[in-house]
């Protein structure tokens, strides 16, 4: 499995790159605070061509200035700089929660370059604007406590309930999480929080309600908030297919196994 970089008018993308079979790669986008080696073992057991990316702020794939403006358009254009320097015409997208977010907002600026769009435990953003206001801020807080104490910040997070049973499930896997977690630079990582936080990111839902390519939700029976957002999502595009798993937020951690199947078939269905 390569480990690349891609310099794009941007910035620099780091990203993994698995050449295996298959006509049409698959691109996987990793969550808040995670890297693309979050996707590791699920690319290499696929066994089809993968590339897995890191989220601008997170890994090795810096903002060049965390003072300069930068937007979701402009990510969405560094990675189609990157698909376009491998000459792919179509690409299929796997984003998980945040990464989900970024996979639409891709597939709503660059549609023709989609073959399929698989999302994980995610949403198309926050439609009211009372409610985006309020998430804004929440994560305005969650930016303040990265800058002050990255790790206090992790323990924090790891706690929430839509992660509760990741290291009984996956404790190589959760310790490795945290390990990624940890290694990453403060300042960076914020920025990338207030970039594409809920409240800051517009809400998609018109965009994906045009989109004619095939949608898959990946979610955890457990996840009763996603699973809901999920089965909203299938009445505004008469693409989605639902794929409902035993388990939490973080399908690919807690069910690896379970996971890559339902990987496999998607990608070798029609």
């Amino acid at each position: 499995m390569d480990n690349l970089f891609k310099e794009t008018d941007f910035g620099t993308i780091r990203y993994l790159e698995n050449r295996g079979g298959g006509d049409i790669p698959t691109l996987f986008i990793h969550g808040f605070m995670g890297v693309a080696d979050s996707w590791r073992e699920v690319i290499s057991s696929t066994g089809s061509h993968s590339l897995a990316v890191d989220v601008v702020g997170h890994g090795k794939s810096p903002f060049i200035d965390t003072e300069h403006p930068y937007t979701v358009e402009y990510w969405s254009n560094s990675i189609n700089q990157l698909i376009e320097s491998k000459n792919l015409e179509k690409v299929n997208v796997c984003g998980y929660s945040m990464g989900g977010r970024l996979s639409v907002a891709f597939a709503s600026q660059y549609p023709g370059s989609i073959n399929k769009l698989i999302l994980e435990s995610s949403s198309l953003g926050i439609n009211d604007d009372d409610q985006r206001e309020q998430r804004l801020i929440e994560d305005l807080d969650r930016c303040n406590q990265i800058e002050s104490n990255l790790e206090k910040f992790v323990d924090i997070w790891e706690s929430l309930s839509m992660f509760e049973n990741q290291e009984i499930r996956n404790k190589i896997g959760f310790q490795e999480q945290r390990k990624h977690r940890l290694s990453h630079d403060s300042l960076q990582l914020s920025e990338s929080l207030k970039l594409f936080s809920q409240g800051a990111m517009k809400s998609y839902i018109d965009e994906f309600s045009g989109f004619d390519f095939p949608i898959h939700l990946i979610n955890g029976s457990e996840d009763v908030k996603y699973m809901d957002i999920s089965d909203k999502m299938s009445t505004q595009n008469k693409n989605v297919t639902i794929h409902r798993v035993d388990s939490g937020h973080n399908v690919h951690l807690e069910r690896p196994n379970i996971f890559i199947d339902i990987i496999k078939d998607i990608l070798n269905s029609n």
